[in-house]
C-alpha cells in the first residue's frame, strides 16, 4: 500500500507574498530532484566560461538534442553571450569530487575571469569551440540550433544539437544504458542542495496487459 502524506496548501497569492529568496527556494524545490550540468562556454576572443545549471531538457534523440533553460537577460549572462556569439557549448555532469568547485562556479565572477581557474577544474579542449571539464564523467558538445522565447516570464529555452558526447573509457554503455550511479553523479534540489542518487531499479517497457518486470532491482 502507497503512503498518502498530509498536506499544506499555499496558493499563487501565499507563494508570492513569501519574501524574494524563500520563494525562490520552494517553487525551485517544486521540480524535485533534477540533473546538475556544468555549462561550458568560450566567448568570440577566446574566454572560457563555466555556470552551473539545472534546467537541461532532453529534446530529441533522432536528432539528438538537449535544451537550456535561461532566466531573463537583463543581467549580464556569460554563458547566453558567448552561445550567441559562437553557436556552440557543452553540459558536463557534475560528479561528487567536483561539488565544491561546481558550486564555486555560480559565484558572480568578473567577465573576464575564468571559473576554470577559479575553481580549479580543467577545460578540455579537444578542439571542439567550447571547452569541455576534463574532470566529468559525461560531457555533451553542442551545437545552437533554435531559441525559443517564452513571453511568460521573458525566459529563453536554447535547444541545442548534439555534437559529441564524451563517455567513461571503462563503461561503454549497452544497448545504450550506463549507470550513473557508478560515476558518483550528483543531482541538485532547490539552489543549493546536492544530492547523490542510487540505482532503485530498471524496468522493462510498459505494457498493457502485464506489470512490467524488472530488468536490475537494487536488493539492499
Amino acid at each position: 500500500m502507497t503512503h498518502t502524506p498530509a498536506h499544506t496548501r499555499m496558493s499563487a497569492a501565499d507563494l508570492e507574498a513569501l519574501p524574494s529568496r524563500s520563494r525562490a527556494h520552494l517553487v525551485n524545490l517544486c521540480s524535485g530532484i533534477k540533473g546538475l550540468h556544468l555549462l561550458g562556454s568560450r566567448s568570440k576572443s577566446g574566454q572560457d566560461n563555466l555556470a552551473p545549471f539545472n534546467s537541461v531538457l532532453h529534446i530529441g534523440a533522432s536528432p539528438a538534442a538537449l535544451g537550456v533553460l535561461f532566466r531573463p537577460i537583463t543581467v549580464r549572462r556569460d554563458s547566453y553571450r558567448n552561445i550567441q556569439e559562437t553557436g556552440y557549448f557543452t553540459l558536463n555532469l557534475v560528479s561528487r569530487p567536483m561539488l565544491d568547485a561546481a558550486h564555486h562556479a555560480s559565484a558572480k565572477w568578473a567577465a573576464d575571469e575564468s571559473e576554470f581557474s577559479a575553481t580549479g577544474l580543467t577545460p578540455l579542449d579537444n578542439g571542439f569551440p567550447a571547452p569541455h571539464v576534463a574532470e566529468s564523467p559525461l560531457s555533451i558538445g553542442l551545437r545552437l540550433v533554435e531559441e525559443q522565447h517564452i513571453r511568460f516570464n521573458d525566459t529563453r529555452l536554447l535547444i541545442g544539437a548534439v555534437e559529441e558526447v564524451l563517455l567513461p573509457v571503462d563503461s561503454l554503455p549497452e544497448g545504450g544504458w550506463m549507470r550513473l550511479d557508478e560515476h558518483d553523479i550528483l543531482s541538485v534540489a532547490g539552489l543549493d542542495s546536492y544530492y547523490q542518487g542510487r540505482l532503485v531499479a530498471r524496468k522493462a517497457y510498459a505494457q498493457t496487459d502485464a506489470a512490467p518486470p524488472d530488468l536490475v532491482r537494487d536488493r539492499d
